[in-house]
Order: C-alpha cells, then structure tokens, then sequence
C-alpha cells in the first residue's frame, strides 16, 4: 500500500496485532518503525521514548556534465555521486543545520554530548515550524487525522551560503564541474539520535553502544541521492 499514511498501532494483549492506516486496518503480529525523521511523533502515541531530533542537509543536483568524475567521492567539504543521466548529486560532507524545535530543548539533556563532540558541523536555526510543533497533539486515536497525512513531506529549504560553498569545493577539486550547473537545490531533512543508531525500544534500549556514525552518515548518502 503506496501513498497511504499509517495513524496508529493496534495494540491486544500488550502485543501488536495489527496498524490502523487512513484506508482502514491491516493486520499483523510484527512492524518495523521507518518513518524517518516523523519516528518519534508516531512512537510516542504509542506510549514510546524515541529520542531523536532533525537536521537538514543541503544538496544540489547538477545539470549533465561530460568527463566528470565517475566515482562517488566524500569529503568534509563535499560529497558527490554521478547519477545514470550524467547528472551529479552534490552535498556537504559535514556541515548540516539543526532547525530549533519544542524537541530541541525537551532532549537537550541527551543531545548534549553529541552536540559538545560535533558543534563544528552543526548550524542552529530557528524553524518556522517552531510554532505549529509547540501546538501539535502528541497523541491522538486512530480515527482522528494525522500529522502524517496534513503534511506528508517534510520539504527543508536549503541554505544557500552551504550551496555555494559546497559547489565552490566541488568544482575546485574537479575543474570538469564547471561545465555543469546547478538545476536544483533542497534541503535533505536527516533524523538523527544520540548515537545515531536506533536499537531495540522493546528492551529499553533507546540506542546501540559504540561510534557508528560512518554507517549510518554512509546510509543516508546512499539513499538521499537514488
């Protein structure tokens, strides 16, 4: 079922047993959480802690180029992948901005050493959304509509100072860049926890031990630019 928001979880028996969508209920006795960076918003109807905040990422899609790079390429400057069109998917390797959310300051506490070890790659904004989140309801019954369904995309706008730069860098190492320009830029939004990596809510564990930064930075390239 494409296009279709899920609202709920059927809980029976303290297990699931089923997920209620906006075209009615789907049964089954297992579900896998992928909502991206709307995680937490669903998981805490249902009653779960799910710390996780948001950033966004700025990328730009370029026009065809010839004899430019084949190989995807990552640095703290930039990243780029060549797409099937001839076209490049550019981004920065490092730098994202943290648009302040309610959230923002209800996780500070379990943000903050992550925040203290990486502040250089992390711009703070005030979201224009700052607004219609503090007034959001955080929980609801499956017949009500959802945020899920009012705003199915979460479209970030990009930041342009980030765009140039990250181009200027791009085209600074690879000279063939030149020849191309920028057709489109947007702003990636990229759902980020503690330690990045989501384990096992069920065991009260809201996050695997140890640095796997790279792989899951590695994953959101990869994805971001299909």
């Amino acid at each position: 079922m494409t296009d279709t928001a899920v609202r709920s979880l059927d809980f029976r028996g303290g297990t699931v047993r089923g997920l209620v969508t906006e075209r009615g209920r789907v049964a089954t006795d297992g579900a896998i959480l992928a909502g991206g960076a709307r995680s937490r918003l669903f998981a805490g109807n249902a009653r779960i802690d799910l710390p996780q905040l948001e950033v966004v990422n700025t990328m730009l899609r370029t026009t065809p180029v010839e004899d430019g790079p084949e190989a995807s390429a990552w640095t703290e400057n930039y990243a780029l992948r060549k797409c099937a069109d001839g076209r490049y998917t550019v981004a920065s390797g490092s730098l994202n901005t943290h648009r302040l959310l309610p959230d923002s300051f209800a996780l500070a506490r379990a943000f903050g050493p992550a925040f203290a070890s990486d502040w250089r790659s992390i711009r703070f904004r005030f979201s224009d959304r700052r607004r219609t989140e503090a007034a959001r309801k955080r929980h609801w019954p499956a017949s009500d509509i959802t945020p899920f369904e009012t705003c199915r995309t979460l479209d970030s706008t990009p930041e342009p100072r980030v765009a140039r730069g990250v181009w200027s860098a791009a085209t600074r190492a690879y000279p063939a860049l030149t020849k191309a320009e920028i057709a489109q830029s947007w702003g990636c939004t990229i759902d980020v926890t503690p330690k990045c990596c989501p384990g096992d809510l069920t065991r009260g564990k809201s996050f695997w031990p140890g640095d796997c930064d790279r792989v899951f930075w590695t994953w959101v390239w990869y994805w971001s630019v299909r």
